[in-house]
């Protein structure tokens, strides 16, 4: 059972579910990426949007879970989906179930979004904590290692991270982990593609399977992340 894998203070966690049953979140049409990590070289976007992605040398693993994930090696492993005007949302929210195996960096990136001083990241430090660097029109937002809960290598989480306008913040496994009061415009990010399991310019690799990565053009409360992270 994978509560037993996860820290107490975060509470428990459900599993993703099966291969072949989608989210109902996937179904609310702020949901602009629901990738599915089980074609044979595609990330499948199971969103309305269909924002596929092109997978760079990850390979497919079911060693942690039922569905489907990729494992990135820490080095030079990650998952490409083309800018597009979905992706470029003035609120957001991205959540994916990680499992770090190791920490090759100072900044580990789950995801990004990134170019030339626009858009976001999420990323977790080498110490375990979490990391979230919005990047935007009227300055930078981010909390950096500030953040309640500490990551461990060889465990399975849930991460999020939302942004309203005002407050960005990050979860971990469905719990508020930490925020930052500053508004922003996040929807010009530079026209970059958005990256999975690394950042760009390419130098935050992430170590071990990320799974189901989903974005909204909303910010979603934090009751949804919980729900999702516990499999409701």
């Amino acid at each position: 059972m994978l509560s037993k894998q996860v820290p107490p203070e975060l509470g428990p966690v459900a599993l993703p579910r099966p291969k072949g049953m989608v989210w109902p979140l996937n179904y609310d049409k702020a949901c602009v990426l629901a990738l599915h990590f089980d074609r044979a070289s595609k990330a499948f976007d199971r969103s309305p949007y269909g924002n596929h992605g092109t997978i760079t040398g990850a390979s497919f693993t079911e060693s942690i879970m039922p569905h489907t994930g990729l494992f990135f090696n820490g080095i030079n492993n990650l998952v490409t989906i083309p800018n597009v005007a979905s992706l470029n949302p003035n609120y957001l929210s991205f959540d994916a179930w990680v499992r770090p195996d190791s920490w090759p960096n100072a900044y580990n990136s789950v995801a990004a979004k990134e170019a030339a001083g626009q858009g976001w990241t999420l990323l977790v430090k080498n110490n375990g904590k979490l990391a979230i660097y919005l990047e935007a029109v009227g300055g930078t937002r981010v909390y950096d290692g500030t953040g309640t809960y500490t990551l461990t290598t060889g465990r399975l989480y849930h991460l999020g991270l939302t942004f309203d306008g005002i407050t960005t913040a990050g979860y971990v496994n469905g719990l508020l982990d930490g925020s930052h009061v500053g508004a922003a415009d996040v929807s010009d990010n530079s026209a970059t593609d958005l990256i999975i399991g690394n950042n760009n310019p390419l130098n935050r690799p992430w170590h071990g399977p990320i799974v189901n990565p989903r974005m909204w053009d909303r910010p979603l409360i934090q009751n949804e992340m919980l729900r999702i992270a516990q499999g409701i």
